[in-house]
């Protein structure tokens, strides 16, 4: 299987970190997560300032190690478990990460939106769009790696959630209902209308 990977889109996407905002061409576009949230799908039951926090270190630590830029001798002892977890499941799981798809930005041209894919990997003779997760499984990560996956207009990708914690362990979930395809375009249709129509809070 060749590495190659059609680009999601030429546009180029710039991220701007501090307000979570993407841009294409100097005009702003929703994110996935905005997405997500302004149709009402995401369980912000647990995404407190904390958990967002750790997820935002969990993930920083696994693009230094994936990019051989872990300094782990100074590796936060918190973090060190899900470095290891992340590892096992590359091992284990059989990924190839493709090294140019590793916190990849990527642009819908049809639908006008981004987001930012974890991992883009070789598995199983076919290509899959992995998003790693530091907390628990959700009904939306299905949904959520569907409109990643949409990006992708020219060829069909895999879903794949990662879930690591702390301790070491991992879970491997693959999402395969078709149907997640029809709720992420209509959770784009129903949010950007809420958006619209000033239904945002």
């Amino acid at each position: 299987m060749s590495d190659s990977v059609t680009p999601p889109a030429l546009a180029a996407v710039e991220f701007d970190e501090d307000s979570h905002t993407y841009r294409v061409g100097g005009r702003e576009v929703p994110s996935v997560t905005r997405i997500l949230d302004w149709a009402g799908l995401m369980d912000n039951a647990w995404s407190d300032e904390e958990a967002l926090k750790r997820g935002s270190y969990v993930h920083a630590a696994l693009e230094f190690d994936d990019q051989g830029d872990l300094d782990e001798p100074n590796l936060d002892p918190n973090l060190a478990g899900y470095v290891a977890a992340w590892r096992r499941a590359k091992a284990e799981v059989g990924f190839l990460i493709l090294p140019d798809w590793i916190e990849r930005k990527v642009f819908h041209p049809i639908y006008q939106y981004a987001g930012m894919i974890d991992r883009l990997v070789a598995w199983k003779d076919t290509k899959a769009v992995v998003d790693i997760k530091s907390g628990s499984p959700s009904p939306w990560h299905a949904i959520q790696l569907a409109l990643y996956a949409l990006t992708f207009t020219t060829e069909r990708v895999v879903r794949l959630n990662v879930y690591v914690d702390r301790s070491g362990g991992y879970r491997l979930v693959e999402h395969k209902d078709r149907t997640d395809f029809e709720i992420a375009k209509a959770a784009l249709t129903v949010g950007l209308w809420r958006k619209e129509k000033g239904l945002i809070k």
